[in-house]
């Protein structure tokens, strides 16, 4: 049974082995005692640390293998080399535990590049310089690549965007040295240090051609100015999410207050009426949020790239991603809840006979104007007390011939949906709507009346009036958006604002057009 040791190395907890963790410490004393005398050792320790850490993580199996063993740390000293390989330091001064271990198996480490993005060398988002490293070429070259890719099709922009989403930038100087196919240890890590304190830079060749002077220099003029382009269309596109977002909340605001009654349509719940009071304010919370928080993650988005503003906090974005999931899996169980209540559909005939004469004259009465006597104002108020009763104007009227000898009568039709024909049938049943006939008068409401808490499912009036063949028909104007498969072009030629009515005559084909009344109002 081996003893355990708990390590952190660059912020990861690891359990090694005991041997295992002597070999490691003198390893990294020897590392640190090198580099102390180089400048900038802190950070290059950190980025030897890193490596050490990647390697440790490599090598490790959660549920198989979680514990760092010498043959381990063996491996990691292997590939990332020793200070005695490079250093002309006497070697007494290496720690004996070290200098005394056997040293690892020989073993060759692919030093292939990998394609990343340089953040050392970038206009925009470092794809070109990271091309041009995997490529072994100038990213000038790859720049005016780009320019000419864009000019000539446009398509440029798209591959550099799609290649800025899936390429990963390199962090650490672990992926710098991999991006260009150095293998990172111990004196590629110096090196690359010595190179960034000296200026160089490994993709720069010939930087006193003249050519290579002018073609960067008019490539960072085009760039620079798609650049400002590019700059000037996110912050119209930030200012667009921005006006969209404050949009949406004034609309939430409104529409929650129409639902808590403080400015309710009296006779048009709207898409509203589809749901109760408390499922309509839920799922209308649902909604905003299913819609605001990608919008306002677009804008968000802009303003970074805009302002160069640091990354959300991972658990700010992770709430609002939980947010945005639980609304959307809300609004769209509300949704199905309403589909599935529309499901079945049912319709109830009556039929009401009216009183023949020879001359009708329809038409419609508006049930939103009051009319009561002067000394009766009073009764308003119990007139206003049901006033969310009459809701609703999906109401149609058709006119068919009769035979001479029988008497006219109106068919009603009230139709409903539902999840079952039962319910379908009771919604059907609690629609109120007959005509009402004062001699030759017969008027028809312009609304029908619903249970106050009846909800919308697509309650439908169809009134078809049955007539004799011979009677004369006079139509108000404002019964003509009710009235179905009827012209009024050839009766209106002659329209005027004093005549309201138009002159009709029921045939076995149903309403012929005769003339404009002389009529004015009846």
């Amino acid at each position: 049974m081996n003893k355990t040791i708990i390590i952190n190395i660059n912020n990861i907890v690891f359990h090694i082995e005991e041997d295992a963790y002597d070999y490691l410490r003198a390893y990294m004393q020897d590392v640190k005692k090198h580099f102390s005398k180089t400048e900038g050792s802190e950070e290059i320790i950190e980025d030897i640390e890193s490596r050490v850490s990647e390697i440790f993580s490599e090598n490790l199996d959660p549920g198989r293998k979680e514990v760092i063993n010498k043959k381990d740390v063996e491996e990691m000293v292997a590939q990332m080399g020793r200070v005695s390989d490079f250093s002309e330091i006497d070697e007494e001064e290496y720690s004996k535990d070290y200098e005394n271990e056997e040293p690892a198996e020989d073993r060759t480490f692919s030093a292939a590049r990998k394609l990343m993005r340089d953040p050392d060398d970038k206009i925009l988002g470092g794809v070109s310089s990271g091309l041009a490293l995997y490529f072994g070429i100038d990213a000038i070259w790859v720049r005016l690549g780009w320019l000419i890719l864009f000019l000539l099709a446009g398509s440029g922009i798209l591959i550099y965007i799609i290649l800025w989403i899936l390429v990963p930038i390199a962090r650490t100087r672990s992926d710098k040295m991999a991006m260009r196919g150095k293998t990172p240890n111990l004196q590629n890590f110096k090196k690359s240090f010595e190179d960034e304190l000296g200026g160089l830079q490994d993709n720069i060749s010939n930087p006193n051609s003249g050519l290579r002077r002018g073609i960067q220099v008019f490539v960072d003029l085009v760039v620079r100015f798609f650049r400002l382009v590019g700059l000037f269309i996110l912050a119209v596109f930030a200012l667009a999410f921005g006006i969209t977002i404050i949009a949406l909340f004034i609309g939430l605001i409104v529409v929650f207050l129409s639902l808590i009654g403080v400015a309710s349509g009296e006779f048009y719940p709207g898409f509203l009426g589809y749901l109760s009071s408390t499922e309509s304010i839920i799922a209308l919370i649902s909604g905003f949020l299913a819609i605001v928080i990608p919008v306002f993650a677009i804008f968000y988005l802009f303003i970074r790239v805009l302002f160069k503003q640091k990354p959300m906090h991972n658990i700010l974005t992770l709430s609002l991603l939980t947010i945005w999931i639980i609304s959307l899996v809300g609004l769209l169980y509300y949704i199905n809840l309403v589909k599935i209540d529309f499901a079945e559909t049912s319709t109830i005939k009556i039929e009401e006979k009216i009183q023949p004469e020879e001359v009708f004259f329809f038409e419609q009465n508006d049930v939103k104007v009051f009319r009561i006597e002067k000394e009766n104002k009073t009764k308003l108020n119990f007139i206003k007390s049901d006033i969310n009763v009459m809701r609703r104007n999906y109401i149609s009227i058709r006119f068919e011939s009769l035979d001479s000898l029988s008497g006219p009568y109106i068919e009603y039709n009230y139709s409903a949906k539902g999840k079952t024909l039962q319910l379908a049938s009771e919604r059907a049943s609690n629609i109120e709507y007959l005509a009402k006939q004062q001699g030759e008068k017969v008027s028809f409401d312009s609304h029908f009346s619903l249970n106050p808490q009846a909800l919308e499912r697509d309650q439908k009036v169809d009134a078809v009036v049955y007539l004799p063949v011979g009677t004369e028909v006079y139509l108000h104007t404002n019964l003509r958006d009710k009235i179905r498969n009827l012209s009024y072009k050839g009766c209106e030629t002659e329209f005027s604002n004093k005549q309201n009515y138009t002159h009709w005559q029921m045939t076995n084909t149903g309403l012929d057009c005769l003339s404009l009344s002389d009529e004015t109002d009846n």
